[in-house]
């Protein structure tokens, strides 16, 4: 994140969820890192600020919601795959695969089901895992 020159009687530069305003009366500059936006000045800068604010909310929002929705589809699949066997061992990548989850998501997925207990990994590089009791209960719930 870059911020714009200041320069003397410049307002304090506030940064709120990536987006830095710097706000007055009458001028607003804005910079966003990832947002995409450009530098704006004028009296309508402030309201693009609070739009830009919330708009990267939402993307977070969203992003969090896929998240979930991902990790819960790869539990369900496992699930299906073992038909709720705790001993049967399967390859989580080949899993996530067949659903369009690329490798490092499903390692994030496969880390966090470890951490919550619903998986035990044989093989974190092969992604070689086993559903426990804890991810057959979890999985049964949403059925």
């Amino acid at each position: 994140l870059r911020r714009p020159e200041r320069t003397k009687g410049d307002p304090a530069v506030d940064v709120d969820c990536g987006v830095l305003c710097i706000e007055r009366e009458h001028r607003c500059a804005i910079q966003s890192a990832g947002a995409g936006a450009e530098a704006e000045t004028g009296e309508f800068g402030a309201e693009r600020a609070r739009d830009l604010v919330r708009q990267g909310e939402m993307q977070k929002t969203e992003e969090i919601h896929r998240r979930r929705a991902t990790r819960r589809t790869f539990l369900v699949a496992l699930y299906e795959r073992v038909d709720g066997s705790v001993s049967e061992f399967v390859n989580g990548y080949e899993i996530a695969a067949s659903l369009g989850v690329d490798r490092e998501e499903t390692a994030k997925v496969i880390a966090y089901f470890e951490e919550k207990g619903f998986v035990r990994v044989d093989d974190h590089r092969e992604g070689t895992l086993r559903l426990t009791a804890a991810g057959v209960d979890e999985a049964e719930v949403g059925e």
